[in-house]
C-alpha cells in the first residue's frame, strides 16, 4: 500500500489557515467583551449623570424648603402682627424667588392658619382650586368664629388686587396634621405623601416649630408629587427606562410609569329617598370621612390619595343617594380619631365593633367581617394564641385588641408597629414571631411590598374583626340613609369590590409601591448603590441603578432606574454585527484559497 505524504507547503498553509482561524476567534472575543463592558459603562456613565441631576435636583429642592423654614421659624413677631401685610410680603417673596414651592404656611395651636397658594406653582392648580387665569395668589385664612371652625379663601391678580373671596366651613383642623404634630424647634420635619384639603392635590411638607412662648406655632412649605414626576421628565436620557423616585419603604414618591387609573365604578342603582331625606341631603354639605394610610386593602393611601375597600364603597354610596364625601388622611389614627371627637370630621371608617369603642357614636352595618389571621416565616405554625406564650406578636399600634390579649395571655410578648409593612419585614427577619392582622390585609400587603418568605393561616382566636363606619348621634337619619345604601349594593358591585380588593387576584397590588423588590433591597444596602446592577438570572432582562439623592441625610429619597439589556446592548450589538460582516469574508476565502493551494499541491 502506497503512503500519501503530506507536503510541506500543505501544513504550511494548513498552520496558516489553523493560526488565521484562532487569531480572528480571538478577535471577535475580545471585541464582544470590549463592546458589552463598553456598552456598560457608558449605560453607568449615563444613567449616573441623571442620577446626579436629578439628586441634585431633589436635593436643592430639599435644602431650599429647609432654609426657608428656618428663616420662617426666626419671624416669630413678625407671624404674629396683626396686620397680615407683613406676613404676605414674606411668604410670597419665598414663592416668587422659589416656583417650585407650591405654599407657604403658618399654624398655631389654636387651629388657626395662613396660607399662601402659588397658583403657578403646577399646571393644573387653578382648576383644583377652582381659580381663574388672572388669579396669581390664593391665600386662605382658617379660624374659629361664631360659626364654628371656618376658612376664608381669597383670590388676588398678581398686583394683588382682590377678585373674590368666599367663605366655607372649614375642612380639617392643623393641629391634627402630622406636620404640625411632630413639627419641633431646631429641626425640620418632613412628611410623606398625603392628601392636601380642600383641593385634593397630593404632595409633603417641610415644617419646623417657631420659637415662641405663645404656644406651639408652626411653619411648613408645600410641594405636590407632580413637582418630583417633572423632575423624571425632563432629566430622563432614554425612552426605554423605568425611573422611580421613592422613600426606604418602597413607597413612590414619582413615577416615569403610567399612574395608576382607578377602573369605572359599576353604576348604582339611585337609592328610593323620601321627600325628607332628599332634603336632608340637599341640606348635607360634603361630609369628611377619616382615611387610613397604611391598611391596605381596606382603607389606605397610594401616594396620598384615598384608596381601598373603603372609600370605593362611599364612592358607590354617593352616586345612589347624592351623597358627597372628602378624606382627610396625613395624619396617624390617633389625631383622626381626635378629629371625630372635635367635629372636625363627620364619619369615622373602619372602627372595630368592640366594647371599647361604643361610646364613638353610631355604628354602621358591619361593612367587613373577617377572621383573624397570623403571618409568620415559613418555618413556623401556630395554631391559637396560647402556643404564642413566651412570643414576640407583632400587632399594629392602638389596636383594640392589644388589652385584651395582654390581659388573657399575658406571657405573650406585643411589639407594636405603625405600619403592616413593617410588622410584616419584623417578621421577615425574625426580629418577631408573628403578626396578627385580617387575611385580606396580611396576603394583600406582603405581596405588594414583595415579602414572600411568609405564610399565612387562620388563627383559633375568640375575636372576629367587625368594622363599620360611626357618626355621631346627631347624624342618626344620614346613618339609615348610608345604611340603606350599603344594603342595596348589586352583586354587580360586591362582586367588582371583593375581586379588585379582597380577591387573591387583587388587580392593584404594586399600586404606590416601586414594582420591583430589588429596588428595596438595593436601597438597604450602600454597596448596590451608584453603579450599574446586573443580576445573574436568565429571567431578569435589565440593569438597575440606584442612588439615594439625598446622599446619606436623615430624610433618606432614592432614585432608581431600570434599564432593559437589549437596550443597552443594542449598539454592540450593531458593531459586532458588522465585523462578522467583514471578518466572515475574509475567513471563507482564506479557507477556500488554503483548500484550492492544497489540491494543487497534490
Amino acid at each position: 500500500m502506497k503512503h500519501r505524504r503530506i507536503s510541506i507547503k500543505s501544513i504550511v498553509i494548513s498552520l496558516f489557515v489553523l493560526v488565521t482561524l484562532i487569531t480572528s476567534s480571538i478577535a471577535i472575543g475580545l471585541q464582544y467583551y470590549h463592546s458589552k463592558e463598553m456598552a456598560r459603562e457608558q449605560a453607568r456613565a449615563k444613567y449616573q449623570m441623571m442620577a446626579e441631576s436629578v439628586s441634585d435636583a431633589v436635593t436643592d429642592v430639599g435644602d431650599d424648603a429647609i432654609t426657608a423654614v428656618k428663616y420662617l421659624s426666626h419671624l416669630g413677631a413678625i407671624l404674629n402682627t396683626p396686620s397680615k401685610d407683613v406676613i404676605r410680603k414674606v411668604f410670597t417673596s419665598i414663592l416668587k424667588d422659589n416656583p417650585t414651592f407650591y405654599s407657604v404656611f403658618y399654624a398655631t395651636e389654636n387651629n388657626y392658619a395662613y396660607i399662601i397658594i402659588n397658583l403657578d406653582s403646577m399646571s393644573d392648580v387653578r382648576r383644583k382650586n377652582n381659580a381663574l387665569k388672572q388669579d396669581r395668589w390664593l391665600i386662605i385664612e382658617r379660624s374659629a368664629d361664631s360659626d364654628g371652625m371656618t376658612q376664608y379663601d381669597s383670590f388676588y391678580d398678581a398686583n394683588f388686587n382682590l377678585r373674590k373671596k368666599i367663605k366655607r366651613k372649614n375642612v380639617f383642623s392643623p393641629t391634627l396634621r402630622s406636620w404640625y404634630i411632630n413639627a419641633t424647634r431646631g429641626s425640620v420635619f418632613r412628611t410623606e405623601p398625603y392628601l392636601f384639603l380642600p383641593e385634593e392635590v397630593t404632595g409633603i411638607t417641610f415644617s419646623t416649630e417657631v420659637p415662641t412662648s405663645r404656644g406651639k406655632e408652626v411653619v411648613g412649605i408645600d410641594f405636590t408629587l407632580s413637582h418630583f414626576n417633572k423632575l423624571l421628565q425632563e432629566n430622563n436620557v432614554s425612552d426605554v427606562s423605568h425611573n422611580f423616585i421613592y422613600l426606604p419603604s418602597g413607597e413612590l414618591v414619582a413615577s416615569s410609569e403610567p399612574s395608576f387609573r382607578q377602573q369605572p365604578l359599576p353604576k348604582s342603582e339611585p337609592l328610593a329617598l323620601t321627600a325628607e331625606e332628599q332634603k336632608l341631603i340637599s341640606d348635607t354639605p360634603v361630609l369628611r370621612v377619616s382615611n387610613q394610610e397604611n391598611w391596605a386593602p381596606i382603607d389606605f393611601t397610594i401616594s396620598g390619595r384615598p384608596a381601598g375597600l373603603i372609600p370605593d364603597l362611599l364612592y358607590m354610596v354617593g352616586q345612589s343617594t347624592g351623597l358627597e364625601f372628602d378624606f382627610l388622611n396625613g395624619t396617624g389614627e390617633k389625631s383622626l380619631r381626635q378629629a371625630y371627637t372635635n367635629g372636625v370630621l363627620d364619619i369615622l371608617t373602619v372602627v372595630p365593633d368592640v366594647p371599647s369603642n361604643q361610646d364613638l357614636g353610631l355604628f354602621s352595618q358591619p361593612i367587613l367581617k373577617s377572621p383573624f389571621a397570623i403571618a409568620v416565616s415559613d418555618n413556623k405554625h401556630y395554631e391559637k394564641l396560647q402556643d404564642l406564650n413566651g412570643k414576640r406578636l407583632a400587632l399594629l399600634s392602638n389596636w383594640p385588641i392589644i388589652s385584651l390579649i395582654k390581659e388573657k395571655y399575658p406571657l405573650i410578648d406585643i411589639v407594636t408597629y405603625s405600619h403592616v409593612d413593617e410588622a410584616l419585614k419584623a417578621v421577615s427577619k425574625g426580629d418577631v414571631d408573628a403578626f396578627i392582622d385580617a387575611e385580606a390585609v396580611l396576603s394583600y400587603v406582603s405581596e405588594q411590598f414583595m415579602i414572600n418568605n411568609l405564610s399565612y393561616h387562620a388563627l383559633n382566636i375568640e375575636y372576629d374583626l367587625t368594622l363599620s363606619l360611626v357618626l355621631p348621634p346627631e347624624k342618626k337619619a344620614l346613618l339609615n340613609i348610608i345604611n340603606r345604601a350599603i344594603a342595596s349594593l348589586t352583586p354587580q358591585q360586591k362582586k367588582y369590590l371583593h375581586q379588585k380588593w379582597l380577591g387573591s387576584d387583587a388587580e392593584v397590588k404594586h399600586t404606590g409601591v416601586v414594582p420591583y423588590v430589588e429596588l428595596i433591597n438595593f436601597a438597604a444596602d450602600e454597596d448596590y448603590q451608584n453603579q450599574l446592577i446586573e443580576k445573574n438570572s436568565n429571567d431578569d432582562g435589565y440593569f438597575y441603578y440606584v442612588r439615594d439623592v439625598r446622599r446619606g441625610g436623615h430624610d433618606q429619597i432614592f432614585f432608581a432606574s431600570m434599564i432593559p439589556k437589549e437596550s443597552v446592548y443594542a449598539a454592540s450589538e450593531e458593531k459586532n454585527s458588522y465585523i462578522y460582516f467583514y471578518i466572515g469574508p475574509i475567513i471563507t476565502c482564506v479557507t477556500s484559497v488554503s483548500r484550492v493551494l492544497c489540491k494543487t499541491d497534490s
